[in-house]
């Protein structure tokens, strides 16, 4: 395994598996993302900044960062992938990520039914997470699980029914 210390801002130590983020399914991503109109992604951010702030030592407000995700993006997607790559695994080009994930969001604005494209900016998360849950298994099989929930469950079910209603109605005529 490469070192990690170039991406790493505090002191390294890496025997105590600090310096990891969590597991999450690539399928819990993506349907949340698409049924809360993208909001899911502002969650992840912040979950990587939070991550990057409290377990790798960077001087970030997570929040502010989650906010801004398409801006911010340039630089998480690029840490992302140092640290994919720090592990031996193969990363995604970050600068491409961050400029479609930019274009991407702001797609909302144009004409129905176009703006359904925005919901593509799920696949930039997505691919981030599957690279990160692939280095959690080889290397952090302890790694911490964010698995389906009570909690995704009760938020699910009218999210995905608004989600639904707003698809059919975009493409009814007026």
């Amino acid at each position: 395994m490469a070192d990690l210390a170039e991406i790493v801002k505090s002191d390294y130590d890496i025997e105590n598996n600090k310096y990891i983020f969590d597991y999450t399914p690539v399928w819990k991503v993506v349907y949340l993302s698409l049924i809360t109109f993208g909001f899911y992604e502002m969650v992840m951010f912040y979950k990587y900044w939070k991550t990057l702030r409290d377990e790798f030592g960077y001087k970030v407000s997570p929040v502010w960062r989650a906010i801004f995700a398409p801006i911010t993006g340039f630089w998480l997607f690029s840490i992302l992938a140092k640290y994919i790559k720090a592990h031996d695994i193969p990363a995604f080009p970050p600068v491409a990520f961050a400029i479609g994930y930019f274009i991407l969001s702001n797609t909302y604005k144009i004409p129905d039914p176009y703006w359904l494209i925005c919901f593509c900016t799920v696949v930039f998360i997505a691919v981030a997470q599957d690279k990160i849950n692939k280095v959690n298994e080889k290397f952090y099989p302890e790694a911490p699980q964010n698995t389906w929930t009570l909690t995704n469950t009760l938020w699910a079910i009218p999210f995905t029914l608004i989600f639904i209603l707003s698809v059919i109605g975009t493409f009814l005529p007026d």
